[in-house]
């Protein structure tokens, strides 16, 4: 029940007829007036008072205080006239905190920031202004969002969600330049996901398209160049395959789009029913394009239909005093299945009349096998001619067989 003789909001005392010394009791209200209009407290933490509080100085009382506060949990406590006044807070009341630099609400017993009792907001404007078609609009250099931390009662995750109607809607990002649309990545009016550029803001190209069944991506391809008439990297690969049937699903679906201008690579694709194996777009490629390596034993090139081809350059030099035959060995850069076909030409850069007198029989091959094979060439008979020490051939093999 209220005192008859305060006010019913902040307590303050009333004057009464024939009262003595009226003016300790005025006195007594504007005290308490300097103390809870305008409320800004020092902090809303402490539950010790300060050892040498100003005059003036408020607090609200933190939970579980002692001391000077003790049993004013929750309160304001003001220091007046050199003691702690208390003043016991309804709901609805407000304060500014200077620590936190938050302005907190009095309701059902604790003080609360205010923006958790603020409800809808129709429009939100930071450093600009809405509007009903941007309700959400910030003006900024950067916007930074994190997660709840576990310690503070969260997962330390967090997660965007955009959410659209229906299927035919759009939800997206959409990255402007002069606010004038340049990409646009999302579900745009179906449910693959997809990503677009525009050189305008007004005429979009589809670059790439991701199934929302299978997971695998349609890439643009730009013919130009190539004189290929596909529109797609797939159907690029069917037709310089030029299996006859395609190389079916190596990226899933084939829409028709336009042009592309850098390569592309995928952990995923679909070769079930292709033509081809690999489970990356680089394999595939690889696949169907054959490959190409190198390594000290020279170069080596695989073909898709078995077929693999080895060659290299490499100089010998004679020692071991005259003689009459020089030798190479070499050990392919990639094995065959079997023993290839091997073979080999030379040309000298020392003692260059020898092959000018007709002074060498061609090269012989022996000792081959699936890894390797030797070379043999001869000076002829016909000459007197012979290798000496620091006589050099230039030797230009080949080998041609199969791999699996």
């Amino acid at each position: 029940m209220s005192d008859p003789l305060a006010t019913t909001h902040l307590g303050l005392p009333y004057l009464s007829p024939a009262q003595a010394q009226k003016h300790v009791t005025h006195n007594e209200a504007l005290r308490s007036l300097d103390a809870l209009v305008q409320i800004a407290v020092l902090d809303t933490t402490a539950t010790d008072p300060p050892a040498a509080p100003t005059e003036g100085d408020r607090y609200v009382v933190a939970v579980s205080a002692s001391g000077a506060w003790s049993g004013h949990d929750s309160e304001l406590a003001a220091y007046v006239d050199g003691a702690w006044a208390f003043f016991a807070p309804a709901d609805g009341w407000i304060v500014f905190d200077l620590a936190s630099e938050a302005l907190l609400v009095f309701h059902d017993g604790t003080w609360t920031p205010v923006g958790s009792f603020l409800g809808p907001i129709d429009q939100l404007g930071v450093n600009t202004t809405a509007d009903a078609t941007n309700r959400l609009a910030v003006h900024s250099n950067a916007a930074l969002f994190t997660g709840i931390e576990a310690a503070e009662g969260g997962t330390g995750d967090i997660r965007f969600i955009v959410n659209k109607e229906a299927d035919a809607d759009t939800a997206s990002l959409l990255f402007q330049s002069g606010f004038s649309g340049r990409a646009e990545v999302g579900l745009a009016g179906d449910t693959d996901f997809v990503f677009k550029v525009s050189a305008n803001g007004a005429d979009w190209v589809e670059a790439i398209r991701i199934d929302k069944d299978s997971g695998l991506p349609t890439i643009l391809y730009d013919n130009t160049a190539s004189g290929l008439t596909a529109d797609t990297v797939q159907d690029a690969i069917d037709e310089v395959a030029g299996t006859g049937d395609a190389v079916a699903s190596v990226f899933g679906r084939t829409g028709a789009v336009a042009a592309a201008a850098s390569d592309y690579d995928a952990s995923q694709i679909d070769n079930d029913s292709a033509d081809v194996g690999g489970a990356t777009v680089a394999d595939a490629l690889d696949a169907v394009f054959g490959e190409l390596g190198s390594n000290a034993n020279g170069t080596y090139v695989r073909f898709p239909n078995g077929l693999q081809i080895c060659f290299r350059v490499v100089t010998t030099t004679h020692s071991g005093g005259s003689g009459n035959h020089e030798t190479s060995s070499w050990t392919f850069p990639a094995a065959f299945d079997a023993a290839p076909y091997a073979a080999a030409a030379v040309n000298g850069t020392v003692n260059l009349s020898l092959l000018s007198q007709g002074g060498l029989v061609p090269p012989i091959t022996y000792n081959l096998s699936s890894s390797s094979a030797q070379f043999r060439i001869y000076a002829s008979a016909a000459t007197s001619d012979t290798f000496e020490d620091g006589d050099q051939l230039n030797w230009y093999e080949i080998a041609v067989g199969t791999w699996s």
